[in-house]
């Protein structure tokens, strides 16, 4: 997708998807835990693009746009919709597979 390596890891209590994706009805002892939750700060270096992904719920965050999973990842940042994005995860995936060494 563009991304050579995260640029920062921070629990996510400590990144703007806490506060984006915050419920005031979740169970307080479950929202502490998701507070310790690895995000990453990737950076896509084609076009300066910075992304929050949190890697244990999948929610990422740009500064145009949020949402959750890998596919709605690669449809916003390859500006497509989710079922080319999935199919062309998929693409990637079994080429790798069948060139694998």
């Amino acid at each position: 997708m563009g991304f050579d390596r995260p640029i920062f890891t921070a629990p996510r209590i400590a990144t703007p998807l806490w506060y984006e994706y915050h419920l005031l009805e979740e169970d307080p002892e479950f929202r502490e835990r998701r507070g310790d939750w690895p995000c990453l700060l990737l950076l896509r270096s084609r076009c300066m693009t910075l992304i929050w992904f949190c890697t244990i719920s999948g929610h990422w965050m740009a500064r145009t746009a949020k949402g959750s999973g890998i596919i709605q990842l690669a449809g916003y940042l390859w500006e497509t919709d989710q079922y080319t994005a999935a199919r062309r995860i998929f693409d990637i995936l079994d080429w790798e597979e069948r060139h694998a060494a």
